[in-house]
């Protein structure tokens, strides 16, 4: 099956994981916005934001965060195995 990822995607995958989780929970709990460049959205006089006051606020942080997160997760889930016979990869592929 040449749909399936490659064997060394799994590897990337697991590597990068506990980096997105990382990044999506300071992103959300913490009130930390770890690229500052992402920053959209306009703030009053005060220096409070109008749309939102809790959770991801006002930057693309949080959206790419759970991007990072949900790409570990496929690479993961969607890379051959070393040695794999054909009813895994015909379930896996139809998951796909």
């Amino acid at each position: 099956m040449k749909m399936l990822l490659p064997r060394r995607c799994k590897l990337i995958g697991a590597v990068l994981l506990p980096f997105a989780i990382a990044w999506l929970v300071a992103g959300y709990f913490g009130d930390h916005t770890v690229f500052p460049f992402l920053k959209y959205g306009k703030q009053d006089a005060l220096g409070s934001e109008f749309i939102f006051s809790k959770g991801f606020g006002t930057d693309f942080n949080g959206e790419l965060s759970i991007l990072a997160t949900l790409a570990c997760l496929f690479m993961m889930a969607f890379s051959r195995e070393k040695e794999e016979d054909e009813y895994i990869s015909t379930v896996r592929l139809h998951a796909l």
